[in-house]
Parts: C-alpha cells; sequence; structure tokens
C-alpha cells in the first residue's frame, strides 16, 4: 500500500486542522537560558505530524520530530529521539510541556535548565523560506 496515503480522511475534514501550526510554518527564538548562555530555538513544520527542531548554541540539537496537537487544549505532545535526549541530559535540560496557540500562531516550550526554574519560550512566526 501507499504510506503516504492518509488512514482517517474524514476526521481529518472534520477537524480541518484546527489548531495545528501551518505546514512550512518556521518558528524561531533567541534566549539567554540561565547556566547554558544563549540558544536558539528554531522549529519547522514539515507536515502534519512532523517536525524539525534545532537548538542552537553551548545546547546543540538537530532533531526530527513526531508531534501531535491536541485539538481541545492545544498540548503538544511531541517525540525526541534517542540522541536528542541525551544531549539534553548531558546539560541537564528538560523540555517539558509545548503547546500551539491558533489565534497568536505561536508554539511555545516549557525548558527546564539546570536550575530550580522553568522557562517558557514562546517562538515567533518568521518568513517562510521553504528550503
Amino acid at each position: 500500500g501507499n504510506p503516504g496515503a492518509p488512514t482517517n480522511t474524514n476526521i481529518m475534514h472534520q477537524q480541518h486542522r484546527l489548531r495545528a501550526p501551518p505546514i512550512n510554518a518556521f518558528y524561531e527564538l533567541s534566549i539567554r537560558i540561565p547556566v547554558i548562555g544563549k540558544q536558539i530555538f528554531q522549529l519547522r513544520i514539515l507536515n502534519e505530524n512532523v517536525a524539525e527542531l534545532i537548538i542552537d548554541g553551548m545546547l546543540q540539537v538537530n532533531d526530527v520530530i513526531a508531534y501531535r496537537v491536541d485539538q481541545q487544549s492545544g498540548d503538544l505532545s511531541f517525540n525526541l529521539s534517542e540522541e536528542t535526549q541525551g544531549i539534553l541530559k548531558k546539560f541537564r535540560t528538560r523540555l517539558g510541556k509545548a503547546s500551539y496557540c491558533s489565534e497568536t500562531d505561536t508554539p511555545s516550550i516549557v525548558v527546564s535548565p539546570p536550575l530550580p526554574t522553568n522557562i517558557n519560550l514562546k517562538l515567533e512566526r518568521k518568513h517562510d523560506h521553504i528550503m
């Protein structure tokens, strides 16, 4: 069979991508994180379930992640590769709860650096540049 074929067509049409970030959208945020220093977070939406996560700075991640947006809550769940989890662990840093606000077109993610603090990062939509 064709692996790209949608299996649940009706469900997709009903939801009509209510809260999901637009495909090819590109988001970015530069932020100074305690202990770790300046980091650039980038998120590119590749399709309805896959995004590219790039973190640049002392902490370096380049990962393609599977994600899902909960239509009711806007919560964004994602799976990081083992390699990325290992890099984060090395810096005693965790990526926590993520969400997506369709009204402002803003993905946000909670980062826990090696301190008893949580930082909520709000990534900003940049002009899409399709590779």
